[in-house]
């Protein structure tokens, strides 16, 4: 499956190549005629389609999960989009974001078969390694404010966040407020901050916000996370995520 888009204009094209376009404002959720959101928190596939090809692979796709479908999901991002690709296919494949303007795209996602992938001579990967919650959710241990700390990695979190006693204690440059939307509780609005992260040897400031109670309970709690990595961290760069190898970025 591919998704072309650019700035004015866009289009589908099934089983032809491996470019996607992202929008440049919401990162993950490609601005076209049929939008479809990537997100690396979500297990199964879903939304108003039965199969999603890739690579002359198909993938059957649930009408619905954990109680969400599609119109759930549009209604609470505020755009039309017509499914959510999950973990089920994004762990297939190296799957190969770059964020960066050029060649009249604000941005491309390509699906590669690991056998296929191999980095362009000019890059300067650097490997991040990741881990897998219950054998499924990826998360980062990384350092923030010199402590170790397990944070869920998700494409389809717009900013980062961390529990809410940590960003009382973090220091951090003020940053604007941000509004989101979660399902079954509504709109939540919260401070950001942006906040220096350490992955290895390398440094990346993130912005950072809190959960609402709930889902900070669930996240605390039963998943046993720190907080969440969103998409900033593949603005403005190539970034390959490789499934269960990890990630790496450049």
């Amino acid at each position: 499956m591919v998704i072309k888009s650019g700035y004015y204009d866009s289009e589908i094209i099934l089983n032809d190549s491996e470019r996607i376009g992202i929008e440049k404002n919401l990162y993950l959720e490609t601005y076209t005629k049929k939008r479809f959101l990537i997100s690396t928190s979500v297990l199964k596939s879903f939304g108003d389609l039965k199969i999603i090809e890739i690579k002359g692979e198909r993938f059957k796709v649930l009408p619905s999960y954990m109680g969400v479908d599609a119109k759930t999901v549009s209604r609470e991002l505020g755009h039309s989009i017509k499914g959510v690709i999950g973990l089920d296919i994004l762990n297939r494949f190296y799957t190969v974001f770059r964020l960066k303007e050029e060649n009249g795209m604000r941005g491309n996602i390509f699906f590669y078969t690991p056998s296929e992938y191999s980095p362009s001579e000019d890059s300067k990967l650097i490997k991040l390694n990741l881990n897998f919650k219950n054998n499924v959710f990826p998360y980062f241990n990384l350092k923030i404010d010199k402590k170790e700390k397990r944070m869920l990695f998700d494409t389809g979190s717009f900013i980062s966040y961390i529990i809410s006693e940590e960003f009382l204690k973090i220091a951090g440059e003020e940053s604007d407020d941000f509004t989101d939307y979660y399902h079954g509780i509504g709109k939540h609005t919260t401070q950001t901050k942006i906040i220096k992260t350490k992955f290895g040897n390398l440094e990346i400031p993130l912005k950072f916000g809190t959960l609402p109670s709930a889902i900070e309970y669930h996240l605390k709690n039963l998943m046993r996370m720190d907080g969440i990595i969103g998409n900033e961290i593949l603005q403005g760069r190539e970034c390959v995520y490789m499934g269960r190898e990890g990630i790496v970025i450049n």
